[in-house]
């Protein structure tokens, strides 16, 4: 069964797009939500500033790795792996 896409004239589209777009904003503003506890982290537990920075690690890993298993199940989805290369190019980073 074949199914009609979205076209750059429709209502849907622009409603797709504008709340793609807002959840991004939203999941990123919950991201660095940690970045301001960092100096709180640091005099409340008496850290220092590596350590405490360590929040925004654990979250980016978390980011890192949360896209990585979404990429494997979109494999598993479509059997389309070119996909998936976004997913693995923060490890090729390294």
């Amino acid at each position: 069964m074949e199914t009609k896409g979205y076209q750059i004239n429709e209502p849907g589209y622009w409603r797709i797009v504008s709340s793609l777009g807002l959840a991004s904003t939203f999941i990123f503003a919950a991201f660095y939500a940690f970045q301001p506890l960092i100096p709180v982290f640091e005099k409340e537990f008496s850290i220092s500033v590596t350590y405490s920075s360590l929040t925004m690690s654990l979250a980016t890993l978390s980011l890192m790795m949360g896209l990585i298993v979404l990429g494997f199940f979109r494999i598993g989805r479509d059997g389309s792996s070119l996909s998936t290369f976004p997913f693995f190019y923060p490890f090729f980073l390294f």
